[in-house]
């Protein structure tokens, strides 16, 4: 069974752009990296998107292994293909982290969060997000009304977890991973 990130928090990033990932993060994106040695980098994947994406989503290298494969299993010129091959692959870029667990936040993708010197992130499952605190307590207050749109007052999102495919197996792998 694939580890998966749990937590959310908001990070200091010092003045080199360096954030220390969590300690139980650090453990997930090793033992999803294939390549990974003990006291070598650990890889990831930072996915930071065009223009109108204000986050950062940061993929183990297995989580993107396995988008990667859905992608390649979509028709070859389609618009969509085409679509998440751009995201997820010419707005992404290769990142490590260190052995003292911090990765470094290039100063171009700090500007385009409008970094300053804190970073909140948020466990995805099998990736998690890099959000600007103020960006993230707006997009939580949104995420916060549609859902109490979709599930009324008072509920939790978990009503949802019915709305959930028939069929599908709990195991990992078997949905979209982060998309």
């Amino acid at each position: 069974m694939a580890r998966r990130f749990r937590g959310s928090d908001t990070i200091k990033v010092d003045g080199k752009g360096r954030i220390s990932i969590p300690a139980a993060f650090r453990r997930v994106i090793a033992a999803s990296d294939p390549d990974y040695r003990e006291g070598e980098k650990a890889n990831v994947i930072i996915v930071f998107g065009d223009q109108n994406q204000t986050w950062l989503d940061v993929y183990t290298i297995e989580a993107m292994a396995e988008v990667e494969a859905m992608i390649d299993r979509m028709p070859r010129g389609s618009d969509e293909r085409e679509a998440l091959e751009d995201l997820m692959s010419g707005y992404a870029m290769d990142a490590e982290v260190d052995a003292d667990g911090r990765m470094v936040l290039p100063a171009r993708l700090r500007e385009k969060m409008g970094l300053a010197d804190e970073v909140t992130y948020l466990a995805k499952n099998d990736y998690f997000q890099l959000w600007s605190p103020l960006a993230f307590r707006a997009n939580e207050a949104r995420k916060a009304e549609a859902l109490r749109d979709k599930v009324g007052p008072g509920r939790t999102a978990k009503v949802l977890l019915d709305m959930a495919p028939p069929g599908l197996s709990p195991e990992p792998g078997n949905g979209p991973a982060g998309a």
